[in-house]
């Protein structure tokens, strides 16, 4: 196999993963690679990928690196809403709003690799691949409110304690332990709950000195909460 196809081998591979082109078969997607007109970009660390205002008619796939999605506040700081990796999307959102332009800024974590394709294809109302993308696309966005509605109830929370307690409650439902990784770094995750990274830091240090919580640093950081300090944030478990 040359060069050229395994290149294409791995584009197609990339989109078979994706939640948005979910049921689709290898055959269905090479019959529609050519409407889809992949560009593979590459982006070295902080650099822009897709900047808030930025008109959408692409979708990217991370094929490599990290991502994160941030949002502009009015005080001109950043507060980051989602870290992407291999095989997540980045500015669905904006191709699929009214608007039609990215609400947030999208920058490179690491060095990456982003896979772009051709949304066009996506509306045509006569296409049963229009109907299939767009029903992907339907729980692409519910997921995403869900999320949404986590992040707001740890913003709700007045003191950071209560922030960050609320936001590992939320990932130990999620992986069904009490040891889990966040994929994010430190500067990240005081970005996520829109705080300082040394205030951060504190909080975190005084709740594992207070028996609340285990960490161990692994590039990011992973955290084990303790089982006896799991009752006490009783909104999350009402969720």
């Amino acid at each position: 196999m040359n060069s050229k196809k395994i290149y294409k081998a791995n584009r197609l591979a990339l989109l078979q993963r994706s939640a948005l082109f979910a049921g689709f078969s290898e055959t269905e997607l090479l019959d529609l690679y050519p409407a889809l007109q992949p560009v593979l970009r590459r982006y070295t660390k902080d650099s822009v990928v897709i900047d808030e205002g930025d008109a959408a008619g692409q979708i990217g796939f991370v094929a490599s690196g990290r991502i994160a999605s941030k949002k502009l506040t009015d005080s001109g700081r950043y507060h980051i809403l989602a870290v992407h990796e291999a095989g997540d999307d980045v500015g669905f959102d904006a191709v699929f709003s009214s608007y039609k332009t990215s609400p947030l800024t999208f920058t490179a974590e690491t060095y990456c690799k982003v896979l772009f394709v051709s949304t066009v294809c996506f509306f045509d109302q006569s296409s049963d691949v229009s109907a299939r993308i767009m029903y992907n696309a339907n729980r692409i966005m519910a997921d995403r409110c869900a999320r949404l509605l986590y992040k707001i109830d740890v913003l709700s929370k007045r003191s950071l304690r209560e922030r960050i307690m609320t936001y590992f409650l939320i990932m130990r439902k999620k992986s069904e332990s009490d040891s889990f990784s966040i994929k994010m770094t430190r500067q990240q995750f005081a970005e996520y709950l829109c705080v300082n990274r040394s205030a951060l830091s504190r909080e975190l240090g005084q709740m594992q000195r207070d028996g609340l919580i285990e960490m161990a640093s692994d590039g990011q950081f992973t955290i084990k909460c303790k089982i006896s300090w799991i009752p006490r944030a009783k909104t999350v478990n009402q969720q």
